[in-house]
């Protein structure tokens, strides 16, 4: 979103425009599949580029974008312009990027205790109220099965952060080669990423060119 909400019922996608291709129909709706509507998901043109292929980007609004795009530039104009090869020698760029991934705030920061440290706050604070020390079976009799029999021994002790998370890593692979000749040029690139997410059998992986 470049300028804002303008109306309730059209579209705040900005007119995205890359290497000169107009990413918008004639008609001024967004391009299927990049549009921020009820009937298709959203999709940000970025997530189509590698990062790393990009020379330069731009973006207008106000008088700017209406002057040189008329009604589609009314959100705005996002202009981006990808690398091409340079007269001279040929250049051959490799890259590698790893990185980890951990949640910022773990249980101990949320305030979660295990089991034995819950069992001891539960028996200071039914003693505040001159109550007997916590019994599992108290609960499990009176309302749902008055035959059970559940010691505070057999309780769970079980850490769900560390069954649902992880740290996670990310491992990016780049590769490009690019040149220029008097008449033309060419820009070559391709790029592997794996992500393991924070998220037990979460992952992503993506392969462009």
């Amino acid at each position: 979103m470049v300028r804002g909400t303008n109306s309730l019922f059209s579209g705040t996608e900005p007119l995205w425009i890359i290497d000169g291709m107009i990413l918008s129909n004639q008609g001024g709706g967004e391009l299927s599949g990049f549009a921020r509507n009820t009937s298709t998901t959203p999709l940000n043109p970025l997530a189509t580029l590698n990062p790393n292929d990009i020379e330069s980007m731009e973006v207008l609004k106000d008088a700017a974008a209406t002057a040189i795009y008329g009604s589609r530039g009314a959100n705005g104009v996002i202009i981006i312009t990808t690398k091409s090869g340079k007269q001279g020698k040929g250049t051959i760029y490799v890259g590698l990027n790893y990185g980890i991934t951990d949640v910022v705030c773990g249980p101990e920061e949320l305030g979660f205790v295990d089991g034995p440290t819950w069992l001891a706050l539960a028996d200071e604070a039914r003693a505040n109220r001159g109550q007997r020390p916590f019994q599992p079976n108290d609960i499990l009799n009176n309302s749902r099965d008055p035959n059970a029999v559940l010691e505070r021994n057999q309780m769970a002790n079980t850490n769900w952060f560390d069954e649902v998370l992880r740290q996670g890593h990310f491992m990016e692979f780049n590769l490009s080669t690019s040149r220029g000749f008097e008449n033309g040029n060419y820009f070559i690139s391709g790029q592997y990423r794996e992500d393991e997410s924070i998220l037990v059998r979460r992952g992503f992986r993506s392969c462009g060119q």
